[in-house]
């Protein structure tokens, strides 16, 4: 009976609504995402690539393969300050519902003029999730002074086709990638049993949930496959009754339960939730069980739910934002024509979104086709690229998605996904030290990373990503010190820079004669979330002068290696 009244009190006070309801939160939440995005990286954008940062973006500008405009100008601090600026104003617009459509235009320059000069520390997965979901959002957002006057003029349910099919795509991207990654931590649904202390930025709850039964991490695994490449079938699907969802996710959960003694997963276990979803639901099976929910809803709760319990162990900035944005917009009417005008003008505007939406997917296409195969194909590529004129149909096929992927890699608005496809089974931090004589050294801190004499977890970041701290992850991932961006932040810290150093959340005092990078092993205890264990030198203890002579020599090694080539 308690079912009846809450689908009955939503058709009451909420269905009414959700025709102007929808695309009002939903941009609203995607002006929200930009403005998270462009505020936390205000204060670390000079620190990143100013004139006083750790990759000053006005000494590599020459030579470098750029699609915006805008830097032209040059990229001075102030213009880097004013893009910034420009973006959380943008946001800010779109937040609050000011002419949506040009705010989100100018939201979506100033992320891609900025992700372009911020690499490596931008972008990542989320950011080109940001750039997609804006460039799709244009055919969505309302041309109007106001989203309240966009919203109730009379609009057809197929501008939300190209959020609906991004966020299709994130999903199905990240679900395919974890199994075709051949990872069996992934197969045996045992991702969970080390994901929470090794992933890049653990917070209080990753201590928490790394503490959870056996039995309950796999089920965590389980739940995450299902959602991943379940779900997005049921936006499509059109599953109606509140029961699709609610029994299919207790039939999961049992499930996850079960395979925890003896866990295996095949392909054919995601298909049987669509199945069990097309029998539950109430048209199919001829029963009607109470009022129906919105279609979409039925795919859209679980991946929300996913996306809480990943904010809940994790810190990933806005990322969880943004997916919400794509599933407001989802939920709007999938039919055709309600509300929608019928005049020329309409007409012209629908045959211009299919004409994106085509060459937006087209692309796509391109991008995933040689994922699928990609080992085949790249083998058969290098193959062939030793023999010019075979030309077959492999070589053909990977040149095309190499040209593909140099056409639109500047533009970052056209991505695949794949998050997490393969886990990190143990966990290294890299600490950074500074010393003025060689002797006494200390520490430099970092606000949200583990350091290596710290057994508990960071503070959680909220909507802030800090790109410097979530970097020095993959770094640790490298067995040695390299000719990486890591260089240049100790040749920023020897120099005394000012942008650089404010970063970082403490260290000693600036600059400091000597720099020195140490590897610390992490391992899970019982009590602590884990004890580090010293791990040797990841970088030798340098000064200024030999930091300089060996990367230039090592600059003109790699330039005497590429001219033999």
């Amino acid at each position: 009976m308690w079912i009846h009244h809450i689908t009955g009190a939503w058709h009451l006070f909420v269905a009414p609504l959700r025709r102007h309801l929808t695309p009002l939160l939903a941009a609203r939440l995607l002006g929200l995402s930009h403005l998270s995005a462009a505020l936390s990286l205000r204060g670390q954008a000079l620190g990143l690539i100013g004139e006083r940062g750790v990759l000053p973006w006005a000494a590599r500008l020459p030579g470098a393969e750029v699609s915006s405009p805008l830097w032209a100008l040059g990229a001075p601090d102030a213009l880097i300050s004013a893009l910034v600026w420009a973006w959380a104003a943008a946001g800010a617009l779109l937040a609050l519902g000011l002419i949506p459509a040009p705010a989100l235009a100018l939201a979506l320059l100033c992320a891609v003029t900025l992700s372009q000069a911020c690499a490596p520390f931008l972008p990542f997965q989320w950011d080109l999730l940001l750039h997609e979901a804006s460039l799709l959002g244009l055919l969505y957002a309302p041309w109007a002074l106001t989203l309240a006057a966009g919203a109730r003029a009379p609009r057809a349910a197929w501008r939300a086709w190209g959020l609906r099919l991004l966020l299709c795509k994130l999903m199905w991207d990240s679900g395919a990638a974890k199994l075709l990654s051949g990872d069996p931590l992934w197969a045996e649904l045992r991702a969970l049993d080390v994901h929470f202390w090794t992933q890049p930025l653990p917070h209080a709850g990753a201590a928490l949930a790394a503490r959870l039964p056996r039995w309950a991490l796999s089920a965590g695994a389980y739940l995450t496959l299902a959602v991943e490449l379940w779900a997005p079938l049921l936006l499509w699907l059109r599953v109606r009754s509140a029961w699709a969802l609610w029994g299919a996710g207790l039939l999961l959960a049992a499930v996850g339960v079960w395979r925890g003694a003896a866990p295996t997963l095949t392909s054919w276990d995601t298909l049987s939730f669509v199945a069990l979803a097309l029998l539950l639901d109430e048209r199919a099976a001829g029963w009607r069980l109470g009022p129906q929910l919105p279609a979409a809803y039925a795919g859209a709760a679980p991946i929300a739910l996913l996306m809480l319990l990943i904010a809940l162990t994790g810190s990933y900035g806005f990322f969880q934002l943004l997916t919400l944005a794509l599933l407001v917009a989802s939920c709007e009417a999938q039919s055709g024509g309600e509300g929608a005008p019928a005049g020329r003008g309409a007409r012209l505007a629908q045959g211009f979104t299919l004409a994106a939406l085509s060459a937006w997917g087209a692309a796509s296409a391109a991008l995933h086709a040689p994922w699928l195969g990609v080992k085949a194909l790249r083998e058969s590529f290098e193959a062939e690229r030793a023999a010019p004129g075979a030309g077959g149909l492999p070589y053909r096929a990977y040149a095309a998605f190499e040209w593909t992927q140099r056409r639109l890699g500047p533009w970052q608005v056209v991505a695949r996904y794949g998050l997490f496809a393969t886990v990190t089974r143990e966990r290294a931090e890299l600490v950074i030290e500074g010393s003025a004589d060689g002797v006494a050294w200390a520490p430099y801190r970092f606000a949200y990373k583990p350091s290596g004499d710290d057994p508990l977890p960071p503070p959680a970041a909220g909507l802030h990503m800090p790109r410097l701290d979530w970097q020095m992850w993959f770094e640790a991932l490298s067995p040695t010190c390299q000719e990486s961006w890591l260089l240049d932040l100790l040749e920023a810290l020897l120099e005394g820079r000012e942008g650089a150093r404010a970063l970082l959340a403490g260290g000693p005092p600036p600059p400091p004669r000597l720099v020195r990078v140490r590897r610390v092993q992490m391992s899970p205890t019982p009590r602590a979330f884990w004890r580090g264990r010293p791990a040797g030198f990841y970088c030798p203890e340098t000064d200024l002068a030999r930091l300089r002579a060996a990367r230039a020599e090592l600059r003109r090694g790699r330039g005497a290696e590429g001219a033999a080539k």
